[in-house]
């Protein structure tokens, strides 16, 4: 592992969040576009290899099929 990483982590390692608290009644869709529009929500980016996972969806390729673009918006939910 890179030295400045391990510095990084050592520096913040006991750092303490508190989340902003989530407005009530909101419907779950609700919820989900304000914590995507939050700024104040933290989020870390991992940036780190699983060659594990990698082969595991190298493995499952045969049973991947193409998304039926155009029929629905599927996953694709606007947050905005």
């Amino acid at each position: 592992m890179k030295q400045e990483v391990i510095d990084f982590y050592n520096a913040n390692k006991n750092l303490s969040y508190t989340a902003p608290q989530l407005p009530q009644g909101l419907s779950t869709l609700e919820k989900a576009r304000w914590i995507v529009n939050n700024p104040k929500f933290a989020w870390l980016e991992l940036d780190i290899e699983v060659p594990e996972l990698y082969h595991e969806c190298l493995a499952a390729g045969k049973y991947y099929v193409p998304h039926r673009e155009g029929e629905s918006s599927g996953w694709n939910i606007p947050m905005d």
